[in-house]
């Protein structure tokens, strides 16, 4: 099928609803990846069935809206690097917002150390060898490092977390989910001020404080990521006894004791 152009200001593919839709067989729902703030993703297959994408639709309802989809298609645009997730094309066909991304077969971080059940009432957990979750870490820390040192300006992750950690078929991690962030003018700006956006949980306290940026904001999250890895645990989890509930929180007092062992 032909594309239709669709004018857009930045560099990326623009694909028609059509194409969208013969892709992902009108949205069938057997093939829906993944669900966030944002909406459904869909798996689908583009340059005649040769390339699997990712296809993330805006959900009507959502609160996220144009902004923070202009947002993602403008960072990603710009930003390429082994260890952030691809942008290939958007679509604005017939008012629908759509982003395709490149395909991550092995899912999220956090599929890999806790699972939970359609009904959301069982979570499996999974085994990792070291060696797979340092590599893990160090090449999230690479992505990360990149938006914050590789190009002209600063570019700050609001939403790090395990289900924004994605992994592709050769186990290699990249860093997805750029709606939230914010760019500073320059490398010498020291911060941008900004209401509090992101994930609860993930939160750095300091950032209360001061509805401030700065390069430092995303190492409070990463913390709590590689807790996450190191412990396999939900950040916070209602099957266990109340003082084992939070993750942060259990760390801490295991910190103060000198007796935080990594499982």
């Amino acid at each position: 099928m032909m594309s239709i152009v669709i004018e857009s200001e930045y560099p990326c593919r623009c694909f028609s609803l059509a194409e969208i839709q013969s892709t992902t067989n009108n949205f069938n729902e057997e093939l829906v990846i993944g669900i966030g703030r944002f909406g459904k993703v869909h798996k689908g297959f583009i340059n005649n069935g040769a390339t699997p994408v990712a296809i993330k639709r805006l959900n009507a309802e959502s609160n996220q809206g144009a902004e923070e989809f202009w947002n993602e298609v403008k960072m990603l645009s710009k930003l390429r690097h082994t260890h952030l997730v691809a942008l290939i094309g958007q679509c604005i066909d017939c008012q629908e917002m759509i982003l395709v991304y490149e395909y991550m077969a092995r899912g999220t971080l956090a599929d890999h150390f806790y699972k939970r059940s359609r009904n959301q009432t069982e979570i499996s957990t999974f085994h990792l060898t070291w060696e797979r979750r340092l590599n893990m870490c160090i090449s999230a820390t690479r992505g990360l490092d990149y938006l914050h040192t590789g190009t002209d300006q600063n570019f700050i992750h609001q939403d790090v977390k395990t289900t924004n950690t994605l992994l592709n078929g050769k186990w290699v991690v990249k860093i997805s989910d750029f709606g939230l962030s914010k760019g500073t003018a320059s490398h010498s700006a020291t911060h941008v001020s900004t209401r509090v956006k992101g994930t609860f949980g993930y939160f750095d306290p300091d950032y209360f404080y001061t509805q401030k940026l700065t390069n430092k904001f995303y190492v409070y999250p990463f913390g709590v990521v590689l807790l996450e890895v190191l412990y396999g645990r939900l950040l916070v989890d209602k099957r266990l006894k109340e003082e084992e509930i939070s993750l942060i929180l259990w760390a801490q007092r295991h910190i103060k004791k000198g007796t935080l062992i990594p499982h």
